[in-house]
């Protein structure tokens, strides 16, 4: 842990702690009032942009061609790493005659199952495939391995992918020309999950990206906000990581450690909702938990560093503000709660609040969520009848941040008593006997 998060970790709970004590002992809680009246309001101008955003066209420079890296990072990943890698070989990525603009390199971070023996076959049948083996000695994370494979690579661009990921073949070419603007340094594809069917977790997760992170994603793109990296179906200059010192090797969360470093470095960040990666979605509670601990930890590890950061550096105020507030939004399940929890208490008169707000503003706030995800849901296609149930499956799905952050929090403040390295929690995936694209939920089919 830096010097900046071991004194930022302590003041920030030291003043949530008071914050609240100081609510209950005089009934009231009037900046909380005003925070979760803000954060709604922001919603809803994200969402107006996204809304806009549906009705112009997009320019973009289709001339800009430069080398590709394909970096896909692998531990243990015997059940999906050869499908991800055929996907990735097949991108129409080419130039005028059909010679490929790309390379892939696949990074073995000491897998201990058949992921080298699976890798060593497929460079027998593929001799332009690239793979990195990293032996026992290296330090085992998705940054290690990335920058191990960055050193290999030869591209001008780099794009990441998980090694769970199913690749359109005309991912690359629809992307790049999002980074002709020599100011972009990374640009973020829509992820979706390839198993939503599977079960009630997994279509939760596959609403969760397919249509609230791109209405997040691409109404900040719109209002020129501060879009951020997902770590699957990315692409970064390799010439901005390297200016920033690459992927930092103890982030939990990479993807948004690395966005936070470009945007302090004067870059900026473009989301492509015309591209997409399949990924698989968690199938069992625990394994969720312990994937949103690691997310959780990972934002809050963000947050203590990079918060002064932030508004100490030159990037333009509506940036700055784009910035916190994401990383904020760690804790809008528990303002949500709160609203629930006033509304409760007001009905039972059990404990009474003087507000400043009306407390119909207030009422309207716990349940402001489930207006705005509609009105985003039917923007982008879904049918009429699926307009409530979606954003109540999603409300209730995302309920599981509540655990995965009072987790986060005592292992954030495990590594500052005893001075520790944050361990890499990674997701098993299983793959699918029928491993495409196919298994996305019948609900989405019209988001592209």
């Amino acid at each position: 842990m830096s010097k900046l998060a071991k004194i930022s970790l302590p003041l920030f709970t030291s003043l949530l702690f008071f914050a609240f004590l100081q609510g209950i002992a005089t009934h009231t809680f009037e900046w909380l009032q005003w925070l979760m009246m803000f954060f709604i309001v922001y919603g809803s101008v994200i969402l107006g942009g996204f809304i806009i955003k549906q009705f112009e066209v997009q320019k973009i420079d289709d001339s800009y061609r430069p080398f590709v890296s394909i970096l896909i990072p692998a531990h243990n990943e015997e059940n999906v790493i050869r499908n991800t890698v055929l996907d990735a070989i097949s991108q129409d990525y080419r130039d005028e005659f059909g010679k490929r603009l790309f390379e892939v390199i696949v990074i073995d971070n000491v897998s201990s199952d058949n992921t080298p023996v699976i890798l060593k076959q497929m460079q027998d049948e593929y001799s332009d495939l690239k793979v990195v083996y990293q032996g026992q000695d290296a330090k085992r994370g998705k940054p290690s391995a990335l920058m191990a494979g960055l050193r290999e690579s030869d591209g001008e661009v780099v794009a990441v992918f998980d090694s769970d990921t199913k690749i359109p073949s005309d991912f690359i070419s629809t992307c790049i020309p999002y980074l002709s603007d020599p100011k972009v340094g990374g640009v973020q594809s829509l992820v979706r999950m390839y198993n939503a069917q599977k079960s009630f977790l997994t279509k939760a997760q596959d609403d969760e990206f397919a249509i609230f992170t791109r209405i997040y994603q691409e109404g900040r793109d719109f209002l020129d906000g501060a879009p951020t990296l997902g770590g699957n179906g990315q692409i970064t200059k390799k010439e901005a990581v390297l200016s920033v010192g690459g992927w930092h090797e103890h982030a939990l969360t990479e993807d948004l450690e690395l966005s936070l470093r470009l945007y302090e470095a004067g870059y900026n960040i473009r989301f492509c909702p015309e591209a997409s990666v399949y990924q698989e979605g968690v199938e069992n509670f625990d394994a969720l938990v312990r994937q949103r601990t690691r997310w959780a930890l990972g934002y809050l590890q963000c947050l203590m560093e990079h918060t002064p950061k932030i508004f100490l550096s030159k990037m333009a105020f509506n940036k700055k503000l784009d910035l916190s507030l994401t990383l904020f939004s760690i804790f809008l399940p528990y303002l949500t709660l709160v609203g629930y929890a006033y509304l409760l208490l007001e009905i039972t008169r059990i404990f009474m609040f003087y507000t400043t707000l009306p407390s119909f503003i207030l009422n309207f706030l716990a349940f402001a969520f489930l207006v705005n995800a509609s009105v985003g849901a039917r923007v982008l296609g879904l049918p009429r009848k699926s307009l409530l149930y979606v954003p109540l499956r999603y409300w209730f799905f995302s309920l599981h941040w509540l655990i995965a952050y009072v987790q986060a929090m005592w292992k954030m403040w495990l590594i500052w008593i005893n001075d520790e390295v944050p361990f890499w929690d990674k997701t098993h995936h299983k793959g699918l006997q029928e491993e495409t694209a196919k298994g996305v939920s019948t609900v989405f089919q019209t988001i592209k």
